[in-house]
């Protein structure tokens, strides 16, 4: 498993750092992350914070550098938003930094990452460029800090607040990462119960996002689980075609699970089935 620091630059109550009508930088950073997370859930990475989840920590860049190390991480990204004069202004753009004295390897995490969010954001691409931050001035792994867009700038403001322009930003991440580490997705041995037949069967299967429609294996060893839960995916068992029956029983599950009865079998929703 590859562990991968993702920093999400200050905390939540950090002064200044906000767009001029009060929203928190943190806020707009933490959004980007967990869509940085939830498009790798399916690879097989953990994703290593300091800030609680929550930003009410703060923790000194140093700690934060500190704590990554030790954790273990193979690489650091820290998401940031930018600012020029705190007041609304015309400033536009992206731009990725890395330390003075960089490394091959942080110039090839940042330029994946800065072709990328360019050209999904749209935005202006400010460059590749060098700081002293602290977050990043160490070279035992590779680490980038990235600005998506300013806070203060009219035209940034209203993309990067929006769902889209997050979306936009946490995908040129997350494909980055995918690319530099060369992450793989993730499979999973289960052990499934029919219990209306009691007959055991050990299957191994790749874990993947099911909608109605989707045939195979993966969906035959859903639909065995879903049985065992009690439903009856309308009476036909587990045949390996995910259809309206299977579809009606994928939801009763999920909302007898208190998860979000959209009727995809999600990673949520593969966890709940599996127990893990």
């Amino acid at each position: 498993m590859v562990k991968i620091a993702l920093d999400a630059g200050h905390g939540l109550n950090t002064a200044g750092k906000r767009t001029p009508d009060g929203i928190r930088e943190w806020s707009l950073n933490d959004k980007v992350r967990d869509k940085v997370v939830d498009l790798l859930r399916d690879y097989d990475v953990a994703f290593i914070h300091t800030d609680g989840n929550e930003g009410q920590t703060d923790e000194v860049l140093s700690q934060r550098v500190a704590t990554y190390l030790e954790a273990g991480a193979a690489s650091l990204v820290s998401v940031h938003h930018n600012a020029f004069t705190g007041d609304w202004n015309t400033a536009t753009g992206v731009e990725v930094y890395v330390d003075r004295n960089c490394t091959d390897a942080d110039l090839r995490l940042a330029n994946l990452i800065y072709t990328r969010l360019v050209a999904y954001t749209g935005l202006k691409g400010r460059g590749v460029k060098r700081a002293n931050f602290q977050i990043i001035n160490q070279n035992k792994i590779p680490a980038v800090l990235c600005e998506g867009g300013f806070m203060d700038g009219t035209e940034d403001y209203k993309y990067i607040t929006s769902d889209a322009g997050q979306s936009a930003y946490a995908r040129a991440i997350a494909e980055a990462l995918i690319e530099f580490h060369g992450l793989k997705k993730k499979s999973a041995s289960a052990t499934i119960t029919n219990k209306p037949t009691t007959k055991t069967e050990v299957c191994t299967v790749e874990i993947k996002v099911l909608k109605k429609g989707a045939k195979g294996d993966t969906v035959k060893a859903m639909q065995t689980l879903l049985i065992g839960y009690g439903f009856s995916c309308g009476g036909k068992g587990a045949d390996g075609s995910f259809g309206g029956a299977t579809d009606k029983a994928l939801r009763a599950y999920q909302k007898d699970k208190g998860l979000s009865p959209d009727g995809s079998c999600g990673p949520k929703t593969w966890a709940a089935l599996l127990g893990v």
